[in-house]
């Protein structure tokens, strides 16, 4: 067994600013890859891990991976309670055991692994701490040093400032889109109602004199259409002045609708839940794309579980965070078995590992469950 040297100053400070400069760049690699792939090689580690908390705080997900079967391990995880990440998340300390076996790298592993050695790392900010990194080494390369825990948190400080500015900018986002949607509101109440309350009132002249008739009724009706569109605006002014068109339409309440239309296939109202910003990172037209892969994805689901599952109940999971999407849809029904994903669910599958992420099916999670389907992919 040899022990790893460490790496060079001038090593350092190269890696240093090649991070710096990416994490001051909205373009090229994200920063947490960069920061994950730098460190496996300056450490001579077999594998690194990222992990953050889940949104009930239970979990500890890989948002990040570098080494062997790094982009098979994103999205597994591990439980807060009784694992090595989970106690340095939860204690803030870094924690250093040897002989890890697969559960202490994630679940739902590819294949099962074991190292000689880890390092859990918290990554410490502000407001607390923000995630874990996990560094995996085999026997040949020796138990971690004093050296090796330096530089695990020198790197776990630059994760910290990354997920800072990565939510820094989310808020930025929701900032504009809120300036935005109150200029909307403005222009609709200055310009369109008042112009809409115009013409009801000539409308409204026009039916007094002509008195009772066919063309009274249809003026009438005509009025009424517009009363009816002056508090819908009214009502959309309230709620935050979103435009009126569909197309940028808030994401939440158009998912939580496609979902609604399959209560009557069903014969039940499958359970959604939304966990995160997601009206706010999915605003706009430039993520106008990612909400269609999300309405695809559901109406396929949904179609596999009224057809072919004879499930009583479904659930959705739809949780954002700063860095990634993920959706977990699971039903009461007989699962797969031996069945082959249906050509829908490939073709999903084939959309994630564009966008960078992954669609998994695998078994339930707990014994109600009869299919457990997990679609999740990076967010810039």
């Amino acid at each position: 067994m040899t022990v790893a040297e460490p790496p060079s100053t001038c090593a350092l400070l190269q890696a240093s600013a090649e991070i710096t400069a990416q994490l001051l760049s909205l373009d090229g690699e994200s920063p947490l890859n960069l920061i994950t792939r730098r460190l496996r090689s300056l450490a001579r580690v077999d594998l690194v891990t990222l992990l953050l908390p889940s949104a009930d705080g239970r979990r500890l997900l890989i948002e990040v991976a570098s080494g062997a079967d790094a982009e098979a391990l994103r999205g597994s995880g591990l439980a807060v309670a009784g694992s090595t990440a989970g106690s340095a998340f939860a204690q803030g300390q870094v924690l250093i055991v040897d002989g890890v076996g697969p559960e202490a790298i994630g679940d739902e592993l590819p294949q099962p692994r074991t190292f000689a050695t880890m390092m859990a790392v918290p990554i410490s900010a502000a407001v607390g701490v923000r995630g874990v990194l996990c560094l995996f080494r085999e026997p040949e390369q020796g138990r971690f040093q004093a050296d090796d825990v330096q530089l695990a948190k020198a790197f776990a400080g630059h994760a910290a400032v990354g997920l800072e500015l990565t939510a820094a900018r989310v808020d930025q986002r929701r900032m504009r889109l809120l300036d935005d949607r109150e200029r909307s509101a403005r222009q609709l109440h200055d310009a369109v109602i008042q112009r809409l309350f115009a013409s009801g009132m000539a409308v409204q002249t026009v039916v007094g004199g002509l008195g009772p008739g066919a063309a009274s009724v249809r003026l009438q009706r005509a009025s009424n259409e517009i009363d009816d569109t002056m508090r819908q605006l009214r009502r959309l002014i309230l709620e935050g002045g979103a435009p009126l068109n569909t197309s940028t339409s808030i994401a939440s309440r158009r998912l939580t609708d496609v979902v609604a239309s399959f209560d009557e296939l069903l014969g039940f109202a499958a359970e959604v839940e939304i966990v995160g910003p997601l009206d706010s990172m999915l605003a706009g037209g430039a993520d106008e794309g990612i909400v269609e892969l999300l309405v695809e994805l559901i109406r396929e689901t949904m179609l596999n579980v009224a057809e072919h599952a004879h499930a009583t109940a479904a659930r959705i999971r739809i949780e954002a965070t700063p860095t990634r999407l993920t959706v977990d849809i699971c039903d009461n029904g007989s699962g797969l078995g031996g069945a082959r994903p249906s050509r829908g669910l490939s073709r999903l599958a084939r959309m994630a590992e564009e966008h960078g992420g992954q669609l998994r099916i695998g078994p339930p999670e707990r014994d109600d469950e009869g299919a457990h389907l997990t679609w999740t992919i990076p967010l810039s």
